[in-house]
């Protein structure tokens, strides 16, 4: 068996991209259970949007591992194991996972300071659980913190619980020694609260700073039938960060023990690669041809890999339809589309219009002035922003692609996929790792062809089997057996996409839909042009495959149905994406979804979840759970050498084995394919239609 390197070597290799300056002459750095903060206790601070954050600590008697992520400018979400030790040495006695969550409510300004909320364990074991407010003001070279907390962070108990006045409930102790899962039932609850302050300052040295701070955790769960000794209320300790994307810390508590952090951290739209390599444009004409050629503006563009056709003019206008490379941003498609028809379309035709299609849906049509073209281009005075001023979107009904046989394109691409579960309390570590090689062709009247093979290179499921019993038919519990296979049949299916009205769009699906399942099904998508909501419902009916079967080819007489009704909103001026779903789950338990997706210029997305269902199963502290979250990360990989475009590296991290809040991994999910050619995406990428 291969070991655990080779994820977090994965994770690395996506985080840490290239040494480089220092972002920020003195960068805030995380505590030892992982958001920003001082030592031991949080502070207001926040990452940039998109940073991806490793780390390890230790502090008699724990040691912390924790991966987070910022997935927007005012939210981070975290999972971190807990281990409790005897030494470093040693294999820990009990795990306390969780999932740790920090908001911001609003930022630093000249006389206010900045202020956030968090939860520590908002899911999880109850060990480490607590809910704080803190308040954080920079003043020169000194970082001041305060704020008050509940939970184990209150251990000191320093004023009763002001929520006392609204409710009973909020007065119930908490049982810190529980091995019941924390939940919003136990957030802000105990008889009394606590406060914590600090300070960190940025000393002259580059990258040194000196952190201190005093706390009210009175280590309550840990002195329980015990002689253990906290060291007293204090810390101080030194930061060094010796690169942008590293620090490290080693400090006391009270004089009395030594603790120790370590972390990495990196921001995903920093990724300097992107899903293709970049090529240069063909140059636009500085004067006009004497002829309209139609059929030469096909031609040239060909010759470009650029899929133009229907091409035809009146006297005015040149009109034409643009099949998207699905993995290059859509400006710059519609520029160069829009470069080989003003070098062909004469001396009288004033402006060019495009109509984006993917995968046989038709999108709104890009009407370009053609001498904003010629002026930005040719003649280098002008910009995107000149052009896109002039821009016009219209739906042109009657404007439909032609069916015949055109050379349509294959699209392969290599999937390095990783699943990381590091919040299991039986155990510990759960991953795995994978080779996927995809391909897919567009062919006439619609339909899609695609298939997978999976190569499995390492993993450490058998775990699965050795600690957990699969009571009932498995819905993932099993995923160690198909993991367990070299070589196997990822996807092989047949999809049909049709754009019914200017704004609705529907797909069905057929085929091995993914690593377990083989099945049919479909989706209808309303998504109106230029609005920041869609809204869809899809069904689906699987039966499961058989891991035993040469390549998992063979199907088991077990079959789900599965449906959704599906909803998304558009954060305004942002990459940012909400979305949420209600429904049936593939093992048929009902519940809802929700979470926040953010996407970056490069390529890369970064995303986090939470589900709730009607079914509960043994959760990872021996009780019951209906919740399921987990995180999601994809950066682009087919601007190396020698890989193919739409290369790209998966990152789950999110329990794995469960049966119940399990959704199908679908091939082609109507919302991301029509993203290309939504006005969100033209618009915000729109600074690439001249490259």
């Amino acid at each position: 068996m291969r070991p655990l390197y080779l994820v977090i070597v994965g994770i690395l290799f996506i985080t840490l991209p290239l040494p480089a300056a220092r972002a920020q002459e003195t960068p805030y750095s995380p505590t030892l259970l992982g958001p920003l903060g001082l030592n031991v206790v949080p502070s207001a601070r926040m990452d940039p949007a998109g940073t991806i954050r490793l780390g390890v600590s230790t502090l008699d008697p724990y040691q912390h591992t924790t991966l987070g992520m910022q997935l927007a400018d005012p939210l981070y979400v975290q999972l971190r194991q807990s281990g409790e030790i005897s030494n470093l040495m040693t294999e820990p006695d009990r795990l306390y996972p969780g999932i740790d969550l920090k908001l911001r409510l609003s930022e630093e300004g000249r006389y206010q300071p900045e202020i956030a909320l968090g939860l520590n364990s908002a899911f999880g074991h109850k060990r480490m659980a607590s809910e704080y407010v803190a308040l954080s003001k920079r003043f020169w070279d000194i970082d001041l913190t305060t704020g008050v907390a509940w939970g184990r962070m209150a251990g000191s108990g320093h004023v009763r619980n002001p929520f006392r006045r609204i409710s009973k409930h909020f007065q119930e102790e908490r049982d810190f020694n529980a091995d019941s899962p924390n939940t919003p039932h136990d957030w802000f609850t105990g008889k009394q609260i606590g406060f914590f302050a600090g300070l960190e300052y940025f000393t002259p040295v580059d990258g040194l700073s000196i952190k201190a701070d005093w706390n009210a955790d009175h280590f309550i769960p840990e002195r329980h039938g015990g002689d253990y000794k906290s060291g007293g209320p204090w810390t101080l300790s030194f930061n060094y960060a010796p690169t942008d994307w590293s620090s490290v810390s080693v400090g006391t508590v009270g004089m009395e023990k030594i603790f120790a952090r370590l972390s990495f951290h990196g921001g995903a739209g920093q990724w300097p690669f992107s899903y293709t390599t970049p090529t240069t444009p063909v140059a636009v004409r500085p004067h006009r041809t004497a002829d309209v050629m139609p059929a030469q503006m096909m031609l040239s563009a060909g010759n470009e890999g650029i899929a133009l056709y229907d091409t035809e003019t009146n006297d005015t206008q040149a009109r034409a339809n643009l099949d998207l490379h699905p993995y290059l941003p859509a400006s710059q498609q519609i520029g160069r589309a829009a470069r080989h028809m003003a070098n062909h379309a004469g001396p009288s035709i004033a402006s060019l219009e495009i109509t984006p299609r993917v995968h046989g849906l038709k999108g709104h049509s890009v009407q370009i002035i053609r001498r904003d073209l010629e002026v930005a281009t040719a003649h280098h005075n002008g910009s995107p922003e000149e052009i896109w001023q002039d821009v016009n979107f219209v739906y042109n009904a009657d404007k439909d692609a032609s069916q015949n046989a055109r050379d349509y394109a294959w699209w392969p691409r290599l999937i390095w996929e990783n699943d990381v579960s590091p919040s299991e309390e039986d155990a510990g570590y759960l991953y795995r790792t994978a080779l996927i090689f995809e391909e897919t062709r567009d062919l006439p009247y619609g339909f899609t062809v695609g298939g997978s093979v999976r190569w499995n290179m390492a993993d450490n499921l058998h775990l699965l089997a050795d600690h957990r019993v699969i009571t009932g038919t498995p819905v993932r519990s099993d995923v160690d057996l198909y993991a367990s296979r070299t070589l196997a049949l990822d996807r092989s299916y047949l999809s049909w996409f049709h754009t019914l009205d200017e704004n609705i769009h529907m797909a069905l699906t057929a085929g091995a839909l993914e690593e377990m399942y083989t099945g049919f099904g479909g989706e209808i998508l309303y998504r109106p042009f230029g609005k920041t909501f869609a809204f869809g419902f899809e069904a689906w009916h699987v039966n499961k495959r058989n891991p035993a079967s040469p390549l998992t080819i063979d199907v088991m007489d077990i079959d789900y149905n599965t449906a959704f009704l599906n909803a998304w909103y558009e954060v305004p001026n942002t990459d940012i994406t909400v979305f949420a779903k209600a429904g049936r789950f593939l093992g048929e338990d009902d519940g809802v979804s929700g979470g926040v997706e953010m996407n970056f210029d490069n390529g890369a997305k970064l995303a986090g979840f939470v589900t709730a269902t009607d079914r509960s199963e043994p959760d990872v502290f021996g009780g019951d759970t209906h919740l399921y979250g987990g995180l999601r990360l994809t950066v682009p990989l087919g601007s190396f050498a020698y890989i193919p475009d739409g290369s790209e590296m998966r990152l789950r991290a999110g329990p794995i084995g469960r049966d119940s809040a399990q959704t199908l991994d679908i091939p082609m999910p109507l919302y991301e394919v029509t993203e290309p050619m939504s006005y969100r995406r033209i618009a915000r990428s729109w600074k690439a239609v001249l490259n």
